[in-house]
């Protein structure tokens, strides 16, 4: 079973504990995200590694700032997709990456009710 897309007390203490902050933080990755992944789309169907590299490696920093470990744990490999000129690889990790944000996405309402 897969952890959850969000590791919440982790999150709270990196903010102090104030939910609400943390809505808006996430609202905020979610703009971040939705554009960066429409430019990894077209890298990826470019092979545009030197974006691939960046823009996974800009979304690992901020998923891990928000302790989104699953979320991080795909763009990492998005990273190294880049790193390594790997086309393949970088389609497998959209994938992961855009599943993971989906369970992301049906998590957070139950936190943020």
């Amino acid at each position: 079973m897969s952890p959850d897309p969000i590791d919440l007390p982790s999150a709270l203490k990196r903010i102090g504990g104030e939910k609400e902050f943390l809505r808006e933080l996430l609202e905020i990755f979610e703009t971040d995200y939705r554009e960066k992944a429409d430019r990894l789309k077209k890298a990826v169907e470019t092979g545009d590694f030197e974006s691939l590299k960046n823009i996974g490696h800009a979304l690992k920093g901020a998923s891990a700032n928000l302790s989104l470990e699953p979320l991080k744990e795909a763009c990492r490999s998005m990273e190294e997709a880049g790193e390594a000129g790997d086309t393949k690889q970088a389609g497998e990790a959209l994938a992961r990456m855009e599943a993971e944000h989906a369970r992301l996405r049906a998590f957070l309402p139950g936190i943020f009710p």
